[in-house]
């Protein structure tokens, strides 16, 4: 944000957030009680049980100042009973936070381990916010069908839960706030879930094969075709779609670099003779480091996961189900990336008649 105008930009957009918070508080109905807020550079989401003073759970979002080297830094809090058990954080350096889409934003980093996908935090913290209140004794069947539905926000046709009651002057009573009935447009409909962001496997693939090409629908095709089936993968089966995608990277780097003239402004990518160094770099490092591609095969692995578990969400299968079936597949995503590198590895010398081998050693003499 630019520096003369960040105290009033950061107040615009926790406002924003606040607002965001309100609308989930909105689904809220007894025995909790759901308040929102922005004070004291916070934007917060408090739910607490009725007649207790402890807040059930609690989400807190702030702008803070040390942002590892970004120049804008979101930090989000997911308590449950004082526990933080989820976290997000957003980080801008290049852009800056959009007001107007609060926490959907897009952002220029966001930190590992974070709970939601860039552009789908509202949606990832209703589906939370869903999962922590279902387990409540009371609370489902005051809870509106639509947000029961996968944690989206019911049509405003729809009954709300009980306590949410029209007042005699024509405005409803929700959680301590009173708001026109006439928002409860009757013909609106209901929201579905977005399906999960491809943008996260095409980010693992890398600038330099996205310029040249490679597409994340071919790349993890058959991964995307299983994801979004009923069945539950194993994993075994994301070794397996990631030696496929690795192998498809391996080949792609091996043309680039052995293809006569070829530079990274012929792909599209700005930067010169510098950018062009770098990127040849890279892919030799590829080619002849086993950690480099340890670590794109983390990445990699990586996409999946946080793909996978956007394809769960928006089946519609349980937290604590989901939480469970992205275990049992990448529990060990440390182990997953070792077996996936090895399609890549140099053959043993009885071997050295591969057919991948003799692949690469025919574009190296062309």
């Amino acid at each position: 944000m630019d520096t003369a105008n960040n105290t009033a930009q950061r107040k615009a957009f926790l406002s924003r957030v606040a607002d965001q918070f309100r609308e989930l508080a909105d689904e809220i109905g007894e025995p909790y009680k759901a308040d929102a807020w922005a004070a004291k550079g916070d934007a917060v989401l408090s739910i607490s049980r009725e007649g207790q003073e402890d807040d059930a759970l609690r989400v807190v979002v702030r702008l803070v100042d040390d942002g590892d080297g970004m120049e804008e830094k979101l930090v989000l809090l997911f308590e449950c009973n004082r526990e933080v058990t989820r976290r997000l954080g957003l980080g801008w350096n290049r852009s800056a936070p959009d007001v107007a889409a609060g926490l959907d934003s897009r952002a220029d980093h966001v930190d590992d381990g974070s709970a939601y996908a860039i552009g789908k935090v509202t949606q990832g913290l209703r589906a939370d916010v869903l999962a922590v209140l279902k387990g409540e004794p009371g609370l489902v069947a005051r809870v509106s069908p639509a947000f029961a539905r996968a944690g989206s926000v019911r049509p405003r046709s729809e009954p709300g839960p009980a306590g949410d009651v029209a007042g005699d002057n024509g405005e409803r009573a929700a959680c301590g706030r009173r708001e026109p009935a006439a928002r409860r447009a009757a013909d609106e409909p209901a929201t579905p879930l977005p399906g999960p962001d491809i943008g996260l496997l095409q980010a693992a693939i890398g600038e330099l094969a996205t310029k040249g090409g490679l597409k994340a629908e071919n790349v993890f095709g058959g991964f995307i075709k299983a994801a979004a089936s009923p069945g539950a993968l194993k994993q075994g089966d994301a070794v397996a779609y990631a030696q496929g995608a690795l192998l498809e990277l391996g080949l792609f780097y091996a043309a680039f670099l052995r293809s006569n003239g070829m530079r990274a402004s012929d792909l599209g990518m700005e930067g010169g003779a510098l950018r062009n160094a770098v990127v040849k770099a890279k892919a030799a490092f590829f080619e002849q480091d086993e950690a480099v591609r340890w670590q794109v095969a983390r990445e990699m692995v990586t996409g999946m996961r946080l793909y996978y578990a956007e394809a769960l969400a928006s089946r519609g299968v349980p937290e604590a189900e989901s939480k469970e079936m992205l275990k049992a597949v990448f529990g060990r995503d440390g182990a997953i990336a070792n077996d996936a590198i090895a399609i890549l590895a140099e053959p043993e010398p009885a071997k050295r008649g591969s057919s991948l081998r003799r692949l690469l050693g025919r574009n190296a003499r062309e």
